[in-house]
């Protein structure tokens, strides 16, 4: 299985995903305080967005609008950064799973949504256990 991390309907993926015409490569930019922006190829060179989460919710990674820190229009989002050990987290913490709708599994084709998992399973959609993505080493894009 393809092991680096794509975006795909501003989300981001693991696996198959990578044959979709319309997914690219999550290559974020990593500053030093270890937050991160992406630039979608679509909306290149501006357009920068930064991944989000809602740290008490079960749901797929987000990506802000355009230009702006904004994420879910429900509440407060909260930003993706990598920890001192390149590690990707929020806050400090570290619940992404790699998940699969009804829909997918009936595909069977080893496609995985990264999910944050904040308030436990969601009935219809299975899950693997915590995934740690990495930031690589001499490289920005992490998988």
């Amino acid at each position: 299985m393809e092991l680096r991390l794509m975006v795909y309907t501003c989300s981001i993926w693991l696996g198959n995903i990578k044959y979709d015409a319309f997914s690219e490569p999550f290559v974020p930019q990593v500053f030093e305080d270890g937050g991160i922006q992406w630039t979608s190829w679509h909306s290149s060179p501006t357009g920068f967005t930064h991944p989000w989460i809602l740290e008490s919710k079960t749901a797929p990674v987000g990506f802000t609008r355009p230009h702006s820190m904004s994420g879910d229009p429900e509440g407060s989002t909260d930003l993706l950064e990598f920890n001192p050990d390149g590690v990707l987290t929020s806050n400090g913490a570290n619940k992404f799973v790699g998940c699969q709708t009804e829909e997918q599994l009936k595909k069977n084709n080893r496609t995985y949504q990264i999910w944050w998992q904040g308030a436990g399973p969601v009935p219809g959609v299975e899950c693997t256990s915590i995934v740690v993505l990495y930031k690589m080493v001499d490289f920005d894009w992490i998988g």
